[in-house]
């Protein structure tokens, strides 16, 4: 979109439902010894639960200017996660004696911003 000015405006904006998950064991900790490598079963039915929905807004606000007949100076601004939503996007979903079940791992990326320009001939 053309704002006042002649910056140029866009934007994105995303809806992401939580992601399910389920509780997983490992059957040594239920004391299966008769185990082959790393394997793990669900304690509940799939998709038992759910993280959090993610709602993103991106921004990006752009200036052109131009500079003799073939040159363009382009200079923008870019804030991305613009509502700076902490949506927990991956936890810990199995229940075994060194991990604890539902324990954050990773939070949604806070708001940041970005700053650049671009030459254009």
């Amino acid at each position: 979109i053309r704002g006042p000015f002649g910056i140029n405006i866009s934007g994105k904006v995303r809806y992401l439902s939580g992601y399910p998950y389920s509780r997983s064991v490992n059957p040594r900790d239920l004391g299966v010894t008769e185990v082959r490598g790393n394997t793990w079963i669900f304690a509940e039915p799939r998709g038992s639960y759910n993280l959090d929905d993610l709602f993103l807004v991106d921004l990006r606000l752009e200036k052109q200017f131009k500079i003799g007949r073939t040159i363009s100076l382009n200079l923008f601004a870019e804030v991305f996660n613009l509502m700076n939503g902490d949506a927990v996007t991956s936890l810990e979903t199995n229940d075994a004696s060194w991990t604890e079940f539902g324990t954050v791992r990773e939070l949604q990326y806070p708001r940041n911003f970005r700053f650049g320009t671009r030459i254009e001939f």
